[in-house]
Parts: C-alpha cells; structure tokens; sequence
C-alpha cells in the first residue's frame, strides 16, 4: 500500500497475505485508495485488488454454523484475524455464507469484517 497514486510514491504497509479484505473508497486513474479492517487508508494498483469479496473475522473466537439462525450446528471455531470467502449476504438478514479454506457455512453480520449493514451479495 502507497501513502498516494502512483509508483513512484513510497510503500507504507505489506499486506502478506492473499485475499485480505479492503473497502475501495476512492480511485484515481489506476490507483485505488483503499481502508482496511483496522481503518488504515492508502493506496494500491488497481491490479492488485480482486472483485472476489473476502472478509476478516474481528473480535472473540466465532463459531461457524451449518444453517443461518442456527447456533447449535457448529461446524467450526475460527479465531480472529482469520480470512475466507464470502459467498452470499441477503438484505434484511443478519447471517452471512462463507467460506474458508474449503470449509462452508454461516456467520453473523457482527462476526466479521467486509460487508456493509444492510449490502446484499450473491
């Protein structure tokens, strides 16, 4: 990530690994300027960036589950920091399908970080 557009400005951060989550909030030719989970802002090459949309689990250790607005049929217990897949995100509701490393099932909106309140993805 660069503190502007373009490359010939120097590199703030590193990120190491794929897939990580960013909210593209600008562009500029083909630079887009990007805020993190943490809110951290600066700016990547437009081919750095995927259309796939990911996500980052925040806060407590979170457990994934077979069926949206089911607690009880636990696949997995992912920690925070972890980064999947989102697959599906219906308006109105508040569980989410997701995906990490092969691994499907359901979390809450308030269990991680890359979707909006109220944005639907298919």
């Amino acid at each position: 990530m660069r503190i502007g557009p373009g490359k010939q400005l120097p590199i703030d951060r590193v990120y190491k690994r794929r897939g990580m989550p960013v909210e593209v909030v600008a562009e500029y030719s083909t630079s887009r300027r990007v805020r993190d989970w943490r809110g951290e802002e600066g700016w990547i090459h437009s081919s750095m960036l995927s259309g796939r949309r990911s996500f980052i689990v925040v806060g407590d250790v979170r457990a994934v589950t077979a069926k949206a607005k089911s607690t009880r049929a636990r696949v997995a217990n992912v920690e925070p920091g972890v980064v999947g897949q989102l697959l599906e995100c219906r308006k109105g509701m508040n569980w989410c399908q997701v995906e990490i490393e092969g691994l499907k099932g359901w979390l809450t909106r308030d269990d991680f970080w890359g979707v909006y309140e109220n944005e639907e993805v298919d």
